[in-house]
């Protein structure tokens, strides 16, 4: 139980900060199949002030998704080292955990910090169509006072998430790569 909440803390760390860490988005690559998205999709970082970067994806979906699962990777790598390691990898059932019936602490942890930035229209279950457009999500001020508890090592986490269901294997995937520095030891 004890790896499984340190393993829900890491990857709330990949998108937000806390008073004793200091996130930076580095790099973030999207693709997809085509079959359910049209080929305009993007996704990007852009600077927001000095240390704080926000994140933006948008996407037009070519049909009804009634049914969509989510596989989350979470990979660390130390600055010294050359090689990631996994220390997450999950399935979530999207359209379940939106509807309330799937109670998964570690995608509840990211929603809840993200919810802010999607429009008021994109909050609610499946199935979702039409344009999906979620624009500058910063985790600067986010509050999770629970990680200020963890001794989280300075390092890069990437995010690999892959929405998909039976008929596309890749709605939507993304590769999102965070670094945390220890604020303390930093002058920001």
């Amino acid at each position: 139980m004890k790896i499984l909440l340190q393993s829900i803390a890491i990857v709330s760390i990949l998108f937000s900060c806390s008073i004793s860490f200091h996130a930076t988005f580095k790099s973030i690559k999207c693709s997809s199949s085509s079959l359910s998205i049209y080929p305009n999709y993007s996704c990007y970082i852009k600077p927001y002030k000095k240390n704080i970067a926000t994140m933006s994806i948008l996407l037009h979906l070519r049909k009804k998704t009634y049914k969509c699962n989510i596989d989350i990777t979470v990979l660390f790598k130390q600055k010294i080292s050359a090689y990631y390691r996994t220390i997450v990898n999950t399935t979530v059932d999207l359209c379940e955990f939106l509807s309330g019936s799937d109670k998964n602490k570690l995608l509840k942890l990211f929603y809840d910090v993200v919810i802010e930035y999607v429009p008021k229209e994109l909050n609610h279950p499946c199935p979702f169509e039409g344009t999906i457009n979620i624009y500058n999500i910063s985790f600067a001020n986010a509050n999770l006072t629970d990680l200020q508890k963890l001794n989280l090592p300075d390092g890069f986490f990437k995010g690999i998430v892959r929405y998909y269901n039976k008929w596309d294997q890749n709605i939507i995937s993304f590769q999102l790569v965070v670094e945390i520095t220890d604020k303390k030891n930093k002058d920001f």
